[in-house]
């Protein structure tokens, strides 16, 4: 696993004695203060605000994205109806996916 140089430890590693993490070694204070605020959030909020974040920083979505992932999923779908697969209903999928991520 990658670690942000910025941090004093991996978040949440159960090999880490303390286990209490330092996201702000280095951060100006407005930034410590909206980090704070962030982590005060839900769960969703903080994904919500983690998501718009990342992406002012990732740059514009390459011009041929949305083609080439549209065609992906054709080729996948027509790969999966070749080979008899019905499609799985969103609620199973869901529901493997966060077990998956512990959340049930």
């Amino acid at each position: 696993m990658s670690v942000n140089p910025r941090w004093d430890r991996v978040p949440n590693d159960p090999l880490d004695d303390a286990n209490d993490c330092c996201y702000s070694r280095g951060m100006s204070k407005p930034a410590q203060v909206v980090l704070d605020e962030a982590l005060a959030l839900s769960e969703d909020e903080r994904l919500d605000v983690a998501c718009e974040l990342i992406a002012s920083v990732d740059g514009p979505p390459d011009a041929d994205w949305e083609t080439a992932w549209l065609a992906e999923l054709a080729r996948r779908s027509k790969a999966a109806a070749a080979r008899g697969e019905p499609a799985p209903e969103w609620a199973d999928v869901r529901a493997r996916i966060l077990h998956r991520l512990g959340r049930q």
